[in-house]
Formats: C-alpha cells, sequence, structure tokens
C-alpha cells in the first residue's frame, strides 16, 4: 500500500488491519484538503507513523505534490495488485 510521508510516497506491505485503516484515513484526509481547503481531517495524523514513517501532513507540502502530478489518491495501492 502507498503512504504519504515527508520523504514522498512509498510503497509498503502494511499487515495489520490498524496499519491498513490508518493509511487509508489518512488518504481521505488528503483528498478532502485538496479538494476543500479544509487541513482540520489532516491534523489528526501529525503525530501518526506507520512502520516508523511519519505521514505527511504539511498542507503546503501536500498541495506542492498535487501540484506536480505527484498524488494520484485513486492508485493508493502497489502497481503490482
Amino acid at each position: 500500500m502507498r503512504i504519504l510521508t515527508a520523504d514522498g510516497i512509498e510503497d509498503l506491505e502494511l499487515n495489520t488491519s490498524e496499519a491498513r485503516s490508518a493509511v487509508g484515513s489518512h488518504w481521505n484526509a488528503i483528498q478532502r484538503f485538496l479538494a476543500t481547503g479544509d487541513s482540520d481531517a489532516l491534523e489528526r495524523f501529525a503525530l501518526t507513523s506507520v512502520r516508523r514513517r511519519r505521514l505527511l501532513t504539511d498542507p503546503d507540502e501536500i498541495e506542492r505534490l498535487a501540484r506536480i502530478g505527484e498524488l494520484d489518491v485513486e492508485d493508493i495501492y502497489e502497481e503490482s495488485r
């Protein structure tokens, strides 16, 4: 599953439903932010890490990545699936 960290998008195998749920909810928060500009949903992930990687919550960086086409929220699963 793809996660968005300060280092960019990473493909990780997530073995727990809790980790997969957190990543899915994070992508939903990103999508909501990009659609509405409301960053409140991102704030709940400010201290969230998945497999020792902190999820990105910086609105400016998320907007920058979206502008350059790095964020395809529809494609959060690894391409090999």
